[in-house]
């Protein structure tokens, strides 16, 4: 009997910690930025601090970086609808604009949406893109450049 309960407590324990880097606890996230601004995402390695700049024509400048690596995961300029692919330490996200407020008066915002995608997803995405598949070094400079 204490065999099966020692077997019990050691393969709830395995499933629970993959070893597998994740943000926001593994959960897709919506959030939204004022302009000029930024958000943080924690996660199990490092957490990532998303950041925008000025929202004019409904484009902004998006820079994620981690902390306290102060990697550089993202450095581009998106507009509202446009998705990029993130690499976390080994696993894979897509970043979207999915909403963008131009005010006349008051501060602009953007919504972002983070989904956890699976390498193959996030090839396809690259190579839609035209951009250098997952397959290479998780070095995250080599994915976008501007």
């Amino acid at each position: 009997m204490k065999i099966h309960f020692l077997f019990g407590i050691i393969l709830l324990f395995s499933s629970c910690h993959t070893g597998v880097p994740v943000l926001n606890g593994g959960h897709d996230k919506t959030f939204v930025i004022v302009q000029r601004n930024s958000a943080d995402i924690e996660g199990s390695k490092e957490k990532l601090e998303f950041e925008i700049g000025d929202i004019t024509m409904n484009t902004t400048e998006v820079k994620i970086t981690g902390h306290p690596s102060n990697k550089v995961f993202l450095d581009a300029y998106m507009r509202q609808n446009d998705k990029e692919v993130i690499d976390y330490y080994g696993s894979f996200y897509t970043v979207e604009l999915s909403q963008i407020e131009n005010h006349l008066i008051h501060d602009d915002k953007a919504e972002f949406k983070i989904k956890a995608i699976t390498t193959e997803e996030a090839d396809k995405l690259q190579k839609e893109k035209g951009t250098i598949p997952s397959k290479t070094p998780t070095d995250s400079s080599i994915y976008k450049k501007i």
